[in-house]
């Protein structure tokens, strides 16, 4: 079933600090320079659109930013856009249990024991979360 209102669904790649380390500074420049012109669009439009927000998670990530924003966010692990689109229109449904946690702030990690798991304060989605419907 198509939604009743518009949406303006994201696709956003998930980025982590240890991207810096292996990147030259002036492509990392470039690189922050994209995800704020892209920020920028995607907060205004969220204000005025619903929009669903997915991120392909190949490690946690930061989202709240996100979750305050998007009416859904969708964390995939290298979905198809067909599997994807289906899902968001209602043909299929949403599965999956995340196999790690998301923290709610960069705070949050850098307060985290680095041989245990799942320790974040607060975190923005724990670990196993997922729904289904």
């Amino acid at each position: 079933m198509l939604p009743a209102t518009p949406v303006w669904a994201v696709n956003v790649a998930a980025l982590s600090t240890s991207v810096a380390l292996s990147v030259p500074i002036a492509l990392w420049m470039a690189l922050v320079s994209l995800i704020v012109a892209v920020e920028v669009p995607l907060m205004s439009a969220a204000s005025l659109v619903p929009t669903i927000v997915t991120v392909y998670l190949d490690r946690p990530a930061i989202l709240t930013p996100l979750k305050e924003r998007a009416r859904a966010v969708i964390a995939n692990f290298g979905v198809s856009d067909a599997a994807l689109l289906d899902v968001v229109t209602g043909l299929a449904s949403p599965e999956g249990k995340l196999p790690f946690e998301l923290p709610s702030s960069m705070e949050a990690v850098a307060a985290q024991k680095p041989d245990v798991p799942h320790d974040s304060k607060a975190p923005l989605y724990k670990f196993g979360f997922g729904l289904r419907y």
